[in-house]
């Protein structure tokens, strides 16, 4: 049994069905108040169980059985220690592998919290699933984008970027990967720690010219400072703490540099090279249209 926690986001949605697809079996494990929602969302097949991320005798039910767990979760002021406890209930019930959806480029040296926070929950793996885990260092998701839409629709794309580059990945190329090492031979891939990247860095200002060129309408990265991007993801609606937590990742690890990487690690893993964001765009055009 596989449970894939984060089940209803980017990529743990992605790995839910894919598994599914595959015939694995696989459970959901999502808030109590997300289960009716994640049962419609991730179609039959799938067993949809609750357990709030604290409730250790939740999560000890959840991992009942289970051989295999896909971490992904996301939006979270307590990240750290919400995964945490989900590393010792799979040490708990002896869950052979651990796979971990993580950053690019992470530690507790970095400068952005987001890479502090997940450069922590690496080495709590580490130590406490030894030889039990793969981590997938993810770059920044091209699905991203989706959130700026209404601005891209006007001809705009404000970001707090500069001109540093990221190894910008389709979130389908992470579920792949996700999908390979989980169903993958047995010890194939535990202990490593692959970089999911795209083929190419790109700064924002080349995204620009890429939705410029695929949407044949002109399309102008514009660097925001920090202070008026905070100010409008909260005009947008998002929560102040959360718009605090993506200017942070937005301009001390995109604007450092520190997702400048690029790996071939997609097509070792899958077989198949990783998606360009140029056709990524063509295939999502009609959302910025």
């Amino acid at each position: 049994m596989i449970a894939v926690f984060g089940a209803t986001g980017t990529t743990g949605s992605g790995v839910v069905k894919a598994m599914a697809a595959q015939r694995k079996p696989v459970r959901a494990v999502v808030r109590k108040a997300a289960q009716a929602a994640a049962a419609t969302q991730l179609g039959a097949g799938v067993d949809v169980v609750a357990a709030e991320l604290d409730d250790a005798a939740a999560l000890r039910a959840a991992l009942d059985g289970v051989s295999h767990v896909y971490c992904g979760l996301g939006r979270a002021a307590n990240l750290a220690e919400l995964e945490q406890h989900v590393v010792d209930a799979a040490r708990a019930a002896g869950v052979a592998h651990y796979v971990k959806s993580s950053g690019v480029s992470v530690g507790v040296d970095r400068p952005s919290v987001i890479q502090k926070v997940h450069g922590q929950l690496e080495d709590y793996v580490r130590a406490n699933l030894p030889g039990k885990h793969t981590i997938l260092g993810c770059n920044f998701f091209m699905q991203n984008f989706f959130g700026v839409a209404g601005a891209i629709k006007s001809g705009v794309l404000p970001m707090p970027t500069g001109e540093a580059r990221a190894g910008l990945v389709d979130a389908a190329d992470i579920v792949r990967c996700a999908a390979s090492v989980l169903a993958g031979a047995p010890g194939q891939h535990l202990g490593k720690r692959y970089q999911i990247t795209g083929p190419a860095a790109l700064s924002h200002g080349d995204a620009a010219a890429t939705f410029t060129r695929v949407l044949g309408r002109p399309v102008q990265f514009v660097n925001v400072p920090e202070a008026d991007f905070v100010a409008g993801c909260v005009q947008a609606g998002l929560p102040r703490w959360f718009a605090e937590v993506l200017a942070d990742v937005y301009v001390r690890f995109f604007g450092a540099g520190d997702a400048a990487t690029v790996s071939d690690d997609v097509r070792l893993v899958t077989g198949q090279a990783p998606r360009a964001l140029e056709a990524w765009v063509r295939d999502n055009a009609q959302a910025f249209a």
